[in-house]
């Protein structure tokens, strides 16, 4: 669960540093939406095709990311329900093991009182 978060927070700061690098490179203050492209106008111009390119390559890298991250989540949730039946699973086998030991001291105690009858017949005949 850690490392999902670690890499979820690795994925925000990418999509910061990405937002900065496109800010900077579109000649604007960072976090400024009022800011038009280069060329004063609405159209982009040869430099925003570059980045253009950039974000888009940057924007596949979040979805793999992001894809890889539910991936790792799914298979987290497989895991922990594993692992409670596994817990489950030795709690019963645990229990199990109590009664059967419970059960041979019973039968020990049931041995040792046959034993001493025995004893008790044979010394009666003789």
């Amino acid at each position: 669960m850690q490392r999902m978060r670690e890499e979820l927070n690795k994925q925000h700061k990418t999509n910061a540093v990405l937002q900065i690098e496109l800010d900077k490179l579109k000649g604007r203050k960072a976090g400024d939406p009022r800011a038009r492209n280069v060329n004063g106008r609405g159209t982009p111009s040869t430099e925003d095709e570059g980045t253009r390119s950039h974000i888009v390559d940057a924007q596949r890298q979040v979805q793999r990311l992001t894809n890889e991250n539910k991936e790792l989540r799914l298979r987290l949730e497989n895991l922990e329900k594993e692992l409670e039946l596994l817990r489950d699973n030795l709690l019963a086998s645990q229990q199990e093991a109590d009664e059967r030991f419970n059960q041979v001291e019973v039968l020990q105690q049931d041995i040792e009182r046959l034993q001493q009858s025995l004893e008790i017949a044979r010394g009666l005949l003789n």
